[in-house]
């Protein structure tokens, strides 16, 4: 067996150490950069009983189903009033269930979120169905549409631009567990200072706002819409993260 040189072992050792490099950042790169970053992430946002939110590198990710390693962390709750540190979770029936460190259960009737390695603020809004009103009225006309009958209207107040005056948006939803052919229609706009500004239409499903909170703790509430939802909110529902940038609403998330 012909003994190596010492160029050869060096070109040789040249090539492992080029190939565990290469090993080392596709390793890298699937579990921190892939999807971006989900791998590597440990940090949740669960809104009520319906949302788990992952963060990612650049944004937010939903979680569809609850997983043990979800389940082993210990979060801090919120309520509209009431903060609770070290708490863990348990969810039974389609609701969230919490424990203190004594393992005494905690009221959660009134649960907005639970956190884990994120810090959000939650927004103090006013959410109530209404009858139809002037701006309702001039939002259908630009849809061709000349009476609010056969939808629910739900208005929610907030002053997402913190500029002291409140914004308003509206959610009209026909959809029904009832009635037959007819076209379903959902849409979502807002008023901003008398102004009607559009954020989103859909046929054949339907929008709600959901929550309306600083996801990023940076002093821009985001709100919380879901899509087609009929009936009972669920984790396998699509539920879309609104941002206003200006006068014009940025979707932070696609389902």
């Amino acid at each position: 067996m012909r003994k190596m040189s010492k160029e050869e072992v060096s070109a040789l050792i040249k090539a492992i150490a080029f190939l565990v490099i290469g090993l080392i950042i596709i390793l890298l790169v699937n579990f921190f950069i892939k999807d971006d970053g989900a791998k590597a992430s440990n940090k949740y946002v669960s809104v009520g009983n319906y949302l788990i939110l992952q963060k990612t590198n650049t944004g937010f990710n939903q979680i569809r189903n609850i997983s043990d390693d979800i389940l082993d962390l210990k979060y801090t709750i919120m309520d509209s009033s009431n903060t609770y540190e070290d708490v863990k979770l348990q969810f039974v029936d389609n609701r969230w269930f919490a424990f203190d460190k004594e393992y005494n259960e905690i009221d959660t009737s009134s649960f907005r979120a639970a956190t884990h390695g994120v810090k959000i603020k939650l927004g103090d809004y006013n959410q109530e169905y209404i009858e139809e009103d002037e701006y309702v009225r001039e939002y259908l006309k630009t849809k061709e549409l000349y009476s609010s009958e056969g939808f629910r209207i739900n208005k929610v107040s907030f002053d997402f631009d913190n500029d002291g005056v409140l914004e308003n948006i509206y959610t009209l939803n026909n959809n029904s567990l009832i009635n037959a052919n007819y076209v379903v229609k959902g849409f979502i706009f807002m008023e901003k200072n008398g102004k009607i500004v559009e954020i989103g239409e859909v046929s054949d499903s339907s929008f709600m706002v959901m929550e309306i909170l600083d996801l990023n703790n940076d002093g821009k509430y985001e709100m919380i819409a879901s899509n087609n939802v009929v009936n009972l909110a669920t984790f396998d529902n699509c539920y879309l993260i609104y941002e206003l940038n200006g006068d014009k609403w940025e979707t932070k998330n696609r389902c």
